[in-house]
């Protein structure tokens, strides 16, 4: 994961990861970061995962408002095509009605 960078002193020549440190100095700090890399990589799973669970449920959630939607464009139709028959049926009822009022005053009015 991580490259050590070695650094060699202009004066001496001598090789080192950092002068002045020791080695278990250098141990320490490397787990210390591979621990925290780690960690972030756990986090970064989790978070995947996270998103990946809040993607399904709102993948879901919309695919159920939109049978949700759908039902109820269905239903709207039907109870205004129920309606609309209801109308019709009673206007012609009416219209048979006036009909009739109007032969019955038609023949009043010949006699």
């Amino acid at each position: 994961m991580f490259k050590l960078i070695v650094t060699e002193t202009p004066l001496t020549g001598s090789v080192g990861v950092l002068p002045g440190v020791s080695m278990s100095q250098k141990e320490k700090a490397l787990m210390t970061l591979f621990k925290r890399v780690s960690a972030l990589e756990l986090n970064m799973s989790l978070s995947q995962e996270y998103l990946n669970e809040l993607s399904t449920r709102y993948v879901a959630q919309s695919e159920s408002w939109t049978r949700q939607h759908e039902k109820l464009g269905k239903s709207m139709q039907e109870t205004v095509s129920e309606a609309t028959e209801q109308y019709v049926a009673y206007v012609k009822e009416e219209v048979g009605l006036l009909n009739e009022l109007f032969e019955q005053a038609a023949y009043l009015l010949l006699l």
